[in-house]
């Protein structure tokens, strides 16, 4: 490929990582609500697309009964994420707190491992890890909005270091590339 066509995709790809980190730390929860109403526009499209194969088509195994209730499946969620975004957002926040609580539970496990195997030359290093996952799982179930806008302004962040990355990268490449002969 042509490495001033590569470079040009490159740049694209670069510009969105930059929006898209800046507006998760500027504002987080309107961000992913925009994101959520695009996959339920994209779901509604598909849905729509899949009813209408199934409607055109033969009744055959490209268009069959999965074709319609793939189509149904597609059309409601679309409509939940379009609808309903903020429930989405809440149904978001309680996998949270459910992992919040698994973490408490691993970060006990891991610290009674300590303690039960201190003896046979457990390293430190695993309770350190169980004290870490106690106490994210404790704030993860404390908090459990709060964290979710603290997790996507993280996001934001890795994903403006990303785009820093890449852009020397890009900038790299394209210097070292050999120039194409017309």
């Amino acid at each position: 490929m042509n490495p001033v066509k590569s470079g040009a995709i490159g740049f694209v790809v670069i510009a969105i990582e930059i929006l898209a980190g800046i507006f998760l730390l500027m504002n987080p929860e309107r961000f992913m609500k925009t994101i959520i109403i695009v996959v339920g526009v994209g779901l509604l499209i598909l849905g729509i697309v899949m009813l209408i194969r199934y409607l055109t088509g033969r009744k055959d195994a490209s268009a069959g009964f999965g074709v319609l209730v793939g189509a149904i499946i597609a059309l409601i969620f679309g409509l939940v994420c379009i609808f309903a975004s903020n429930g989405v957002i809440v149904l978001i926040s309680v996998f949270i707190w459910v992992c919040g609580i698994f973490l408490i539970i691993a970060g006990i496990v891991k610290i009674a491992a300590f303690v039960r195997t201190r003896s046979a030359g457990s390293t430190v290093l695993v309770l350190i890890s169980g004290i870490i996952m106690l106490i994210f799982g404790i704030l993860l179930l404390i908090h459990p909005f709060g964290s979710l806008e603290v997790l996507l302004r993280i996001g934001g962040i890795v994903l403006l270091v990303e785009a820093g990355i890449d852009l020397v990268s890009l900038i790299i490449t394209m210097k070292n590339a050999p120039r194409e002969v017309k």
